[in-house]
């Protein structure tokens, strides 16, 4: 009887995991970065482009495989109605250009920060 019991709660365990994991996300890269996740976990890295208002924005690489697609997919958005930025750019699998006339690299750094741990915390329902 202590053998079935354990069974099935792997298996609900298992099974409402699963369930709660966005399409598109790894359980191993969302496991081993963890909730929430650090600017480090994340090699989240703002960057003036050399011109002004234009910056780039690195990430890990695998983030996709962390948000799940329709986080990831949906960043680009995300940043672009950030107050005092103009647009952004899904550049590259780990890029993005962000354009901002007004805002400090520190004021912007902050808010896309801001905006990526909002669009992890909605991919980790009840963490």
């Amino acid at each position: 009887m202590k053998e079935v019991l354990i069974l099935i709660l792997v298996f609900v365990s298992s099974t409402v995991m699963a369930e709660s994991i966005p399409e598109g996300a790894d359980l191993d890269v969302r496991s081993e970065i963890g909730h929430p996740p650090s600017i480090e976990s994340l090699h989240f890295n703002l960057q003036g482009a050399g011109e002004e208002g234009v910056y780039i924005l690195s990430v890990y690489e695998g983030l996709e495989y962390y948000l799940g697609s329709e986080s990831f997919d949906g960043l680009e958005e995300r940043f672009s109605a950030i107050d005092g930025v103009s647009g952004a750019e899904h550049a590259d699998r780990e890029i993005f250009v962000v354009y901002s006339q007004s805002l400090s690299l520190d004021d912007l750094r902050s808010k896309l920060w801001t905006v990526l741990l909002s669009a992890a915390s909605e991919s980790f329902p009840g963490a």
